[in-house]
């Protein structure tokens, strides 16, 4: 639809990811206290940024450690991103209030700009090419500076959202596709078993 993003033979003007969002990094509460945990919040950690939405977190913690530490809440609709090791660059949009380690780097992006679902998009097509970017050949991990510094293509925004509407329709039909593969495979276990 908008070409390879690295060749960019379409001509789309580029933007990096500072210009389109306020990027923050989470933070991680004290281990040592006990108020801090156990608490009603989800708190994200990198490994948990494996699904294009995030409706849930392991980890929860409380309005205290909200309060009293450097965990913040994300508003609903955040792209979430992984700046450390092998976790770099996974993503998440949150569908939840939650808060994050210092690990991940969140923004909720300018809705006047660009498309969330779009962004996500462009970040996992581009992956590769943005850690190859990476300064030094060991450095595996990205600082917040580094990502608000990462390019992506911005058409206009409607077909952006042109794009992330097809992307819904495709994930609706897999949905369905599985879950008739599921309903399926229930009556033959069922034929087998009874």
């Amino acid at each position: 639809m908008f070409g390879y993003p690295v060749s960019n033979k379409k001509g789309l003007p580029k933007v990096k990811l500072g210009e389109i969002g306020d990027w923050k990094t989470g933070g991680t509460p004290s281990r040592s206290n006990n108020e801090y945990y156990n608490g009603t919040i989800p708190w994200l950690s990198s490994g948990e940024l494996n699904n294009m939405y995030c409706f849930d977190s392991i980890e929860k913690i409380t309005e205290t450690a909200i309060k009293e530490s450097s965990a913040k809440i994300i508003p609903i609709g955040s792209l979430l991103l992984g700046m450390y090791d092998t976790a770099a660059l996974k993503s998440t949009i949150n569908m939840i209030e939650c808060s994050c380690n210092q690990a991940i780097a969140y923004a909720n992006l300018n809705e006047n700009l660009v498309n969330t679902v779009y962004v996500y998009y462009c970040i996992q097509i581009g992956k590769e090419f943005y850690k190859s970017q990476q300064r030094g050949v060991r450095q595996k991990n990205l600082n917040l500076s580094m990502l608000k510094g990462l390019e992506i293509l911005l058409p206009d925004l409607a077909h952006q959202n042109q794009f992330a509407d097809f992307v819904k329709q495709v994930d609706k039909l897999k949905f369905n596709n599985m879950e008739k593969v599921l309903e399926k495979s229930k009556a033959f276990l069922y034929a087998k078993i009874f």
